[in-house]
């Protein structure tokens, strides 16, 4: 693998996680299921 993909994979993964965190703090903070309607 070269290094651009590897950079690509590392960022795409991060802003994957992220929106998983935000996904999982708007649940909690809201505390019903429609939080992924923001994201």
């Amino acid at each position: 693998m070269n290094p651009p993909l590897i950079a690509i994979a590392l960022l795409s993964a991060a802003a994957i996680a992220y929106e998983v965190l935000l996904l999982r703090l708007f649940s909690i903070i809201q505390w019903h299921h429609f939080a992924y309607m923001i994201i």
